[in-house]
């Protein structure tokens, strides 16, 4: 299972990813380039960063979202989406 995790330095940056780009391009764009992170720059010259994380199993998503557990403000600026 592949997802990318986008997060930023500056608030929100994962609601500006949702307005501003297409998930599945962005996937795409890393996958034909064989890149593992990307840096974004939004509209208002953000910049917004993307790894692209591959998991075997959900126990292993699972875990490595643990590790990286969030609270309320990391969650407006860092997101992760599947494919």
């Amino acid at each position: 299972m592949k997802i990318i995790k986008v997060f930023g330095d500056d608030d929100y940056a994962a609601i500006q990813f949702d307005k501003e780009f297409i998930t599945e391009n962005v996937f795409k764009q890393m996958e034909d380039s064989n890149l593992t992170e990307l840096t974004l720059v939004a509209k208002d010259g953000n910049e917004i960063y993307v790894e692209l994380l591959e998991f075997n199993t959900p126990e292993e998503l699972f875990e490595y979202y643990k590790q990286d557990m969030q609270d309320y403000d990391d969650s407006k600026h860092t997101n992760y989406y599947r494919r």
